[in-house]
């Protein structure tokens, strides 16, 4: 007997090391300062498992690659590992609902789930993905974050030391970006149109991820900017290079809203100015580019004001006033659509004149005759007829309406229910439209 229990004591180091390799350790920690204090002490990054109760991926995780020797290795070795669920339910510990008051640090790096998320002992996102990842991937993913070179951190060293090729550099701003680093991402993006933007024809620049980086970092591109005009004066040949069809029109429209109107909104959009010089701003953009890019411009902006001054009926006005500068092509679903749900939308649901709901009318009519058996744009032309006071007209529409939708194989139960409910509301002389604006 004495000596199976030697035997068995001089086993156990061996087996509880085997035990350790068979699955990742997460520390059930009280709260994120002392998972923070323990990864100090400890000189380690820490590693979340940001997952929630209905995510199938997260359980696949768990089941497949969490007791995966190898991952338990690298993670319990080098990393701090812990598991917050990042949703609640009836059947929640008091750890869970202890961890729920942490949720605000974690929820602005999640984009979905599982969200695999490292950071350093500071609390700063050093690395990131979502998503199931098997061993492999994780691992990889793993090794990357304590890479002195490749990791997150070791690129920014070498941003600071200048040592970051054309690629790196970009890939580098991203990453800052998405890891909500804003301060330190913007330095990079300027870097890197110093670099290699400003020092290159936008022919050589241009190209498809170019988008994300405009979209992103447009500050740093005045209206005046070289490469700006050359988008404006050559927007065939860039739509081509960015292989986005009418990118280069929207962005320069957005430049020139965003530059032209700062005394009449804010960066948010919000109004600063309840009296702008519609006329002047016009004229500026119109010497500045052309009348047509001015009109465009000032019609969109003049219904964005309006809308938000609640002015429904003027804000209505300029929304004609945009489909006949703009066209409706009769070949084009959008086109049509587009008109539909405009009316819809900011017409119907909202409180408008006589006037206006007699114009919605008439546009409703050409659309129909375009497309006479189209029962959503049945149904906003019966509601707009009801709205207007035309009950036994609109009534007759909507249920032929609902005879369409019935025959429609593709549409559900609940479509149907929908369409039936607006003619039972309409015989009882009852709203169709939300009353609350």
């Amino acid at each position: 007997m004495k000596k199976i229990i030697l035997l068995m004591l001089g086993l156990w180091p061996l087996a509880n090391y085997a035990q350790i390799n068979e699955a990742v350790s997460f520390l059930q920690l009280p709260d994120w300062s002392t998972v923070l204090k323990k990864a100090k002490t400890e000189h380690k990054i820490i590693f979340v498992d940001a997952y929630t109760t209905w995510c199938g991926p997260c359980r696949q995780m768990d089941q497949e690659v969490y007791n995966n020797d190898e991952v338990a290795k690298i993670l319990n070795t080098q990393f701090i590992s812990i598991k917050i669920q990042m949703d609640s339910t009836s059947k929640d510990n008091e750890y869970v609902k202890r961890w729920q008051k942490e949720w605000p640090v974690f929820q602005k790096f999640i984009d979905a789930y599982p969200s695999l998320l490292f950071l350093s002992p500071d609390g700063e996102l050093i690395g990131k993905d979502d998503g199931y990842h098997s061993s492999d991937q994780l691992i990889s993913l793993a090794k990357k974050v304590i890479d002195p070179e490749r990791s997150y951190q070791g690129q920014v060293k070498a941003f600071r030391t200048g040592t970051l090729d054309e690629k790196s550099l970009l890939n580098l701003a991203f990453t800052a970006n998405n890891y909500k680093q804003d301060s330190l991402a913007k330095e990079i993006a300027k870097s890197y149109k110093q670099k290699y933007i400003d020092t290159k024809s936008p022919a050589q620049v241009i190209n498809p991820r170019m988008i994300d980086f405009l979209v992103l970092f447009n500050e740093f591109f005045p209206l005046k900017d070289n490469f700006n005009r050359f988008i404006y004066v050559n927007q065939d040949t860039a739509d081509k290079l960015f292989k986005s069809p009418g990118f280069s029109k929207r962005y320069i429209d957005f430049l020139i809203t965003r530059d032209m109107f700062s005394s009449v909104t804010d960066a948010k959009g919000k109004i600063i100015n309840e009296h702008p010089n519609w006329n002047e701003i016009e004229e500026k953009i119109t010497n500045a580019y052309d009348k047509t890019t001015a009109h465009r411009i000032i019609l969109a902006e003049k219904i964005s004001f309006y809308s938000q001054k609640k002015d429904y009926n003027t804000q209505a006005k300029y929304e004609f006033d945009q489909i006949e500068f703009r066209g409706i092509d009769t070949t084009d679903e959008m086109s049509l659509r587009a008109v539909n749900d405009m009316i819809y939308t900011a017409i119907f649901q909202k409180p408008v004149s006589q006037v206006i709901l007699e114009k919605a009318i008439s546009y409703m009519q050409f659309i129909l005759k375009q497309k006479p058996d189209n029962y959503h744009y049945i149904d906003t032309y019966a509601n707009i007829l009801y709205k207007a006071g035309y009950k036994k007209k609109a009534i007759e529409e909507q249920q032929k309406a609902v005879n369409l939708v019935k025959k429609d194989r593709n549409e559900d139960a609940n479509s149907i229910l929908s369409y039936e409910a607006t003619v039972r509301q309409m015989k009882e002389g009852k709203p169709t439209w939300t009353t609350s604006n």
